[in-house]
């Protein structure tokens, strides 16, 4: 089952850049991730993280132009 943006209902995410205030959150497994299309910041749990990552469906943030958009 694909994991949804709560803000535009997109499937396509990023890992977010950690904080120190993710610490916290990260305590309780959830780690912090960014949706491609509104940007918006939001937590998933990490097990899901690592799953969407190890099949090539979360993208890592390539710290150069963060605002481009994503052609779909």
């Amino acid at each position: 089952m694909p994991i949804h943006c709560k803000y535009c209902n997109s499937t396509d995410f990023r890992i977010s850049r950690f904080r120190m205030k993710d610490l916290a959150r990260l305590m309780i497994l959830h780690y912090p991730v960014r949706c491609w299309v509104c940007r918006e910041r939001i937590y998933m749990p990490v097990f899901k993280m690592l799953r969407l990552r190890r099949d090539g469906e979360l993208r890592r943030d390539d710290g150069l132009n963060v605002n481009k958009v994503q052609p779909n």
